[in-house]
C-alpha cells in the first residue's frame, strides 16, 4: 500500500507521495527533506491511501496538475474536501504516461 499527501504551511503547499507515510511526516517535519524544508513548519491536510505505487504516482501527478490550475489553494482545499479518493484516482488513471512515472525504484 501507498500514500499521498498534501502538506500545507504558511508559506505554501506540497505534494508527495510514499510507501511509508508516518517515516515521511516525521522528515517533513523535522526539516530533513529538503523540498519542503524552507516550508517551515508543515502539517499534513489530506492523505489517500492507494493499492500501488504506480497509482500513488499518477495520483500525485494529478494532484499537482490540479494545483498548478487551481492557482488559490483555499478554492483548491475546499473542492478536495468534496472529493473522495476513488474519485481522484479515477480521474488520475486517465492521464497518459510520462517518462518520470515510469522511473520509481
Amino acid at each position: 500500500m501507498c500514500y499521498v499527501y498534501l502538506l500545507d504551511s504558511a508559506r505554501g503547499m506540497y505534494i508527495g507521495q510514499t510507501a511509508d507515510l508516518e517515516k515521511r511526516l516525521r522528515a517533513h517535519k523535522s526539516g530533513a527533506v529538503k523540498s519542503t524544508a524552507q516550508l517551515g513548519g508543515v502539517v499534513c491536510q489530506w492523505w489517500w491511501n492507494v493499492c500501488t505505487r504506480y497509482e500513488a504516482l499518477k495520483l500525485e501527478l494529478y494532484l499537482r496538475r490540479m494545483q498548478r490550475e487551481c492557482g488559490d489553494a483555499s478554492v483548491w482545499g475546499l473542492m478536495l474536501d468534496s472529493v473522495t479518493a476513488s474519485q481522484l484516482l479515477h480521474e488520475a488513471l486517465k492521464l497518459p504516461d510520462t517518462p518520470y512515472q515510469l522511473q520509481f525504484k
